[in-house]
């Protein structure tokens, strides 16, 4: 990653909060020392509202009622 950034573009997606990345690993420091390198050069933008994919879902009628009827 270090030599990456240097010398070509870095697309990082990811669905945690840069704040929260210690979570993603067991080793704070580790994901401290990734984050390290490309966050000062970085533009970062965040996304809010639900995915298209969650959207086609709920159309889908998958995130809905429970009951007996709508199943059917």
């Amino acid at each position: 990653m270090a030599r990456r950034y240097e010398r070509s573009s870095l697309l990082l997606i990811t669905n945690q909060l840069v704040t929260q990345w210690g979570a993603v690993s067991p080793d704070h420091v580790l994901a401290a020392a990734i984050l390290d390198r490309p966050l000062p050069h970085s533009h970062t933008i965040t996304i809010s509202g639900d995915s298209d994919r969650l959207e086609q879902k709920r159309e889908a009628g998958f995130f809905g009622s429970t009951t007996q009827e709508t199943r059917a």
